[in-house]
C-alpha cells in the first residue's frame, strides 16, 4: 500500500543533521514499504532574521537525487529501462520508456529496438531538467544499444550482455539464439553447426525448465558460476563471428 508522507523538521544548533536523518529514513521507506514521499520540509531556524518567520526549505530534490542514483545504477548494471519511468517526468518519454521496457521483458527485441529509437528522439526533445540533463548521455547510450536490436545481430548481442550482467540467464540464453537467427537471416551465412546446437540446447534447457541433453548444457548447470561462464563464452564466440 502506497502512502503519502509529509515530513517537517526544525534544525537548530547541534540538531541540524536531523534533515539528513529524515532523508535517509524517507528513502528507506520508499524502498521498504513502497511509500510515496510528497515532500521533506526543513524549518531552517538558523536562517531566521527577526522579526521574519522561520524559513521553510523543501528538501524533496535530495530524495529525487537518491532515486535517480539508484535508477542509474540499475540501468548501467543491467540495461534495465523499467526503473526510468519512475524518475523521468516528461510524460511522452515516460510512456515510451515503459513501452520499451515491456517489450524487452517479453523478449520482443525487434519491436523494442524500434521503440528505443523513438525514446532517443523524445529524450533529445525533452523539456529542460537539471538531473535529466546531467544523465541524458548515459541514458542515450543504453537506448542506442537497445535500438541496435532492430538493425542487426550485434544489437541483440548488446542486450544479451546487459541481461548477463543482470544475471538474467534465461533472457541472455534466449537472446543468443535470436542473435544467431538474425545473423543467418540477414547474411545467408550458416554458423558452425556444433556451436549453434550448444547455444540452442542451453537456451531450450533454461527456457523450458527441461533436462539438459547435451553434455555442454549439463556442465553449465553444475553451478551458477559455470552457467555464467558458459553463457559468457557463447556470447564471446558469437560476437567474434559477426
Amino acid at each position: 500500500m502506497t502512502t503519502t508522507t509529509l515530513i517537517g523538521f526544525l534544525g537548530r544548533g547541534p540538531y541540524r543533521h536531523q534533515p539528513m536523518l529524515a532523508l535517509g529514513a524517507a528513502f528507506l521507506l520508499t524502498q521498504l514499504r513502497g511509500a510515496h514521499i510528497e515532500d521533506i520540509l526543513h524549518g531552517a531556524n538558523h536562517m531566521r532574521h527577526d522579526p521574519d518567520p522561520v524559513p521553510v526549505i523543501s528538501l524533496r530534490w535530495l530524495l529525487d537525487l537518491l532515486e535517480w542514483a539508484t535508477s542509474l545504477r540499475q540501468l548501467r548494471t543491467g540495461g534495465s529501462l523499467r526503473v526510468l519511468p519512475r524518475v523521468i517526468r516528461d510524460p511522452d518519454l515516460q510512456k515510451e520508456l515503459s513501452s520499451t521496457a515491456f517489450l524487452l521483458s517479453a523478449n520482443r527485441v525487434h519491436q523494442a529496438g524500434e521503440a528505443a529509437g523513438r525514446c532517443r528522439s523524445l529524450l533529445a526533445q525533452a523539456a529542460p531538467d537539471p538531473i535529466l540533463g546531467l544523465t541524458a548521455q548515459v541514458i542515450d547510450q543504453i537506448l542506442e544499444e537497445i535500438a541496435g536490436c532492430h538493425r542487426n545481430a550485434r544489437g541483440i548481442l548488446a542486450v544479451a550482455r546487459s541481461a548477463l550482467r543482470e544475471h538474467d540467464f534465461i533472457r541472455c540464453a534466449i537472446l543468443l539464439v535470436e542473435a544467431v537467427r538474425k545473423h543467418e537471416a540477414d547474411t545467408g551465412n550458416t554458423l558452425e553447426a556444433t556451436r549453434v546446437r550448444e547455444i540452442t540446447a542451453l537456451r531450450n534447457a533454461v527456457a523450458h525448465a527441461g533436462k539438459a541433453t547435451r553434455e555442454s548444457a549439463k556442465n553449465a548447470f553444475s553451478s551458477r558460476t559455470q552457467l555464467e561462464k558458459t553463457l559468457q563464452d557463447q556470447l564471446e564466440w558469437l560476437a567474434a563471428q559477426l
